[in-house]
């Protein structure tokens, strides 16, 4: 099981901003995130390239969203069925920095509370209304 969940993947991806230390995180994230079981793994069958993963603003291409979609399945956070394990999804947010929990417990359960995955595309969805909630 991958110890950084893809949930925080989402999150610092979509939280990362130029005006605070998100950028500076994100970078030390990536260097902890490709040494995780099943990221390379993720990053073969998803077709995804580094560059278009750890990028702010967050990227659009589909190939990120089949990554995401990977790096949810390995972890536990999606199942087989399409459905969001809130509850392992909330207690992944124990990873991320205490000042962000609040909001970050609100993008989740507002972004993947009765959310079926069945498509890279529906990751992307999801990072999209995280990206959203952070920055409006």
């Amino acid at each position: 099981m991958l110890k950084i969940t893809s949930l925080v993947l989402v999150l610092c991806i979509s939280w990362a901003s130029a005006d605070d230390d998100m950028e500076a995180r994100l970078k030390r994230f990536q260097a902890k995130m490709e040494k995780q079981p099943g990221y390379e793994d993720c990053l073969a069958s998803s077709g995804a390239k580094k560059e278009d993963i750890f990028t702010f603003p967050p990227s659009e291409v589909k190939e990120v969203g089949c990554f995401m979609k990977c790096l949810m399945e390995k972890s536990g956070v999606l199942g087989a069925d399409g459905n969001i394990n809130m509850e392992k999804a909330l207690d992944n947010l124990k990873q991320i920095p205490p000042e962000y929990q609040e909001k970050a417990k609100e993008a989740v359960t507002k972004c993947m509370e009765g959310v079926k995955v069945e498509s890279c595309e529906d990751v992307m969805k999801i990072k999209t209304c995280m990206f959203q909630i952070k920055h409006h």
